[in-house]
């Protein structure tokens, strides 16, 4: 059994509101413990990589991180060649394909739900629906087949239950719905003692006293030029991270962010940084040793410029797990430099009348 004993060291009192402080730090972690436990989903998702043939994966805001982490622990570690795509792309330019496999935390997206409509009238024989929900509405559109639902909600048991699972978490930006699915994708490929091991790492991560310098720096920085732009290097295994903290700081109103594949930078990008005395601050995100490349890149832009570096201790989709966890916990902590709980901003309402337009996609 895996055991997540992170402690939420910014208070002292265990009945806080679930808000970001719980939601990313003790409660995180204990979601994922319990997605570990989640057996059946697992297996679902073993039989899926042993499956061949092409997927698109859909995930759409926080869940297209989730899209392209799936993706690539399908092709690096199954036998379907795997695409991830936003819902309204796949409409306009997706083909047939031997599998669908859309992405919703809540289950109930109607950009999700126009996917499976859209996959299933080009003949898709498989559409599977990945969610935290343990009765997803979109399970309509599937006629209730329970194998074509992958859930890893864990069913409540009695409320004197200690162990039972922590409340679902609300907030217009989601955390465990990017952790969680990719907690489940990482458990269907790897042991039980990796995922232990992973879980030290994390909580000596979460309780460290500077795991991450340079965050109040940065946070000063962005206060002092509103609208400066972060760029973010990385690419392979960080990719799903790099994805994760553009999300995290745009919908969360942290600042601007713009990502660089990492070796690709080498290619005309370092212009925008290297250039015209640009001082603009730079995160790099990677999983596991510096590769040589990028421990040149490091070397270069950090001429007098505020470099953050995330890297995490194991490699392949392991470390990609623990990278992408890691940034939940950067975007919560430079949220509070800014007295903010990014998982509740206040969206101007021009912005929730798109959110909530419910109009056809097709």
């Amino acid at each position: 059994n895996l055991i997540f004993s992170a402690k939420d060291k910014d208070s002292k009192n265990s009945k806080l509101k679930t808000g970001i402080k719980r939601n990313v730090g003790p409660l995180l972690l204990k979601r994922m413990f319990f997605v570990t436990e989640r057996l059946d989903a697992i297996t679902k998702c073993q039989n899926l990589l042993e499956s061949e043939g092409t997927a698109y994966v859909i995930g759409t805001g926080g869940s297209y991180p989730v899209a392209a982490f799936i993706s690539i622990v399908l092709n690096r570690h199954g036998k379907l060649f795997s695409q991830p795509m936003h819902p309204f792309n796949y409409i306009r330019i997706g083909s047939l394909s031997n599998y669908v496999i859309v992405v919703s935390y809540s289950g109930s997206t109607p950009d999700c739900g126009a996917v499976i409509r859209k996959a299933l009238s080009m003949g898709v024989r498989n559409v599977v629906l990945l969610t935290g929900s343990g009765n997803p509405k979109l399970k309509n559109l599937l006629q209730q087949n329970d194998n074509n639902v992958i859930s890893y909600r864990t069913p409540v048991r009695s409320a004197k239950d200690i162990t039972i699972e922590p409340p679902k978490e609300r907030g217009f930006i989601s955390f465990a719905g990017t952790v969680s699915p990719c907690t489940l994708w990482v458990s269907a490929v790897v042991g039980s003692v990796e995922m232990a091991n992973l879980a030290g790492e994390l909580n000596e991560f979460y309780n460290m006293a500077d795991p991450i310098p340079n965050i109040a720096e940065l946070g000063k920085l962005i206060k002092e030029k509103p609208g400066e732009t972060v760029s973010v290097l990385g690419g392979g295994f960080a990719w799903p991270a790099m994805l994760d903290i553009e999300s995290k700081f745009v919908e969360g109103d942290l600042g601007n962010v713009m990502l660089h594949e990492v070796k690709d930078f080498s290619h005309g990008r370092f212009m925008s940084l290297l250039g015209n005395d640009n001082k603009s601050p730079i995160i790099v995100l990677g999983v596991g040793p510096w590769h040589e490349y990028e421990q040149l890149v490091l070397k270069t832009v950090e001429q007098g410029r505020l470099i953050i570096s995330i890297r995490s201790i194991f490699n392949d989709i392991l470390g990609s797990l623990e990278l992408l966890v890691k940034v939940q916990f950067f975007a919560r902590w430079l949220g509070e430099y800014f007295n903010k709980d990014i998982s509740r901003p206040k969206p101007p309402r021009a912005g929730i009348k798109l959110y909530k337009w419910k109009g056809q996609l097709e």
